[in-house]
């Protein structure tokens, strides 16, 4: 249950909480760019094009923020959690579905092991 419907008292309760978010965000801040750096960067041109990725990461950061303030006033904080759960289903597929380049070479390398 998010902290906007449960409103606990607890400072330990909220700090462990938002501990744990922090720590959320940041192995898939790391696992985004290290995506990047694999699979998105690969060729002779590597730190142009993770330039380019990163570039278009900090451009859908700033777009979101730029209208999440009016739409958070729009919906209310409540409600403007639960649109937001419901809107990063789609980036959650994505994620779920990206192609991996050499993950066939690895299953190869493994099975010559073998």
């Amino acid at each position: 249950m998010p902290l906007t419907y449960a409103r606990p008292d607890g400072f330990a309760t909220i700090a462990t909480i938002v501990a744990i978010e922090k720590l959320g965000y940041g192995f898939g801040s790391v696992g985004h760019m290290l995506y990047m750096m694999q699979q998105v960067a690969p060729g002779p041109y590597r730190t142009a094009h993770y330039a380019f990725a990163t570039g278009i990461m900090a451009l859908s950061l700033m777009l979101t923020g730029m209208v999440s303030g009016q739409l958070q006033e729009c919906l209310g904080y409540q409600h403007f959690f639960v649109f937001v759960l419901f809107a990063s289903i789609p980036s959650v597929l994505f994620a779920a579905f990206a192609p991996f380049h050499g993950e066939e070479d690895v299953r190869l390398q493994i099975a010559a092991a073998h």
